[in-house]
């Protein structure tokens, strides 16, 4: 961030991106890999089972993190069994991945089979996923057993969490009754800032997602303390990749939208 390469929690053309055709832009192949702050987007036409990030290493031990990022799609024509994040299948081993505090979006063609973030990869994996943010989606998160899920948000998907997580799930979000896992989970339409130019910094108006997740910040398994844009969360911590920060009347990313507005006119 202090090099001015980072999103600000939208997508941004002036920022470091990675943006390609028909292929993965990410495959990874080796045991240990962070991936932090990056804007990728991926264009599939006709084709299947190409992934944004995709964790292909089949070997032991394996650890992998995925945060601050913004994965969207964009498929069209045949495009099916296409996902943001996802990673090969495996029965047995030590592999962990933590995924947080990112924005996933338009993984979509029609009724076709298309997924924001899926983690149904077998019993040789550990998924810790905390914070994020689904939207647009044909599924949001598909999700085994090993997928401890909390504070995640889908909305605008046909199924905002597909399959069955760890039991232990709680405080996620989702705008279709029942889908949710968790007792203190949470069902409503969220209010983002502008969904149309694919903002999807909590509104200062919403009353779903804020203030209705629980506090990572000691949790044994994925421990932080900020959100996508770098802010600190404090307090009673919000649902999806976007803390609310009121900044002088405004929040942070509202106050930055209606900076680019004036900056546009």
């Amino acid at each position: 961030p202090n090099e001015n390469y980072r999103h600000d929690g939208k997508w941004n053309t002036s920022k470091y991106r990675l943006e390609v055709s028909n292929l993965g832009p990410i495959r990874i192949q080796v045991p240990y890999v962070r991936i932090i702050g990056l804007q990728i987007g991926l264009t599939v036409v006709d084709l299947s089972n190409k992934n944004a990030i995709y964790f292909g290493y089949t070997g032991t031990p394996a650890e992998y993190v995925v945060s601050h990022s913004i994965i969207k799609g964009n498929l069209s024509g045949t495009a099916t069994g296409c996902y943001g994040i996802a990673g090969t299948y495996q029965t047995s081993g030590s592999r962990v991945a933590k995924i947080y505090n990112n924005i996933v979006y338009d993984w979509v063609n029609g009724t076709n089979s298309n997924t924001g973030i899926r983690l149904s990869l077998g019993d040789g994996w550990d998924f810790y996923v905390s914070n994020n943010t689904v939207y647009g989606c044909y599924t949001g998160y598909l999700l085994s057993s090993q997928a401890l899920v909390k504070n995640c948000l889908a909305q605008n998907c046909n199924n905002g969490f597909g399959g069955t997580p760890d039991p232990s799930s709680d405080y996620n979000c989702s705008d279709i009754s029942g889908d949710a896992p968790g007792a203190n989970s949470v069902i409503g339409t969220v209010t983002f800032v502008d969904t149309a130019n694919d903002d999807y910094h909590l509104d200062p108006s919403d009353t779903v997602a804020k203030d209705a997740g629980t506090d990572l910040s000691s949790d044994p398994n994925l421990a932080f303390t900020d959100d996508i844009d770098g802010e600190t969360r404090s307090g009673t911590w919000d649902i999806g990749a976007d803390e609310y920060v009121a900044l002088a009347g405004l929040s942070i990313p509202v106050a930055m939208h209606h900076y680019q507005q004036q900056m546009r006119t």
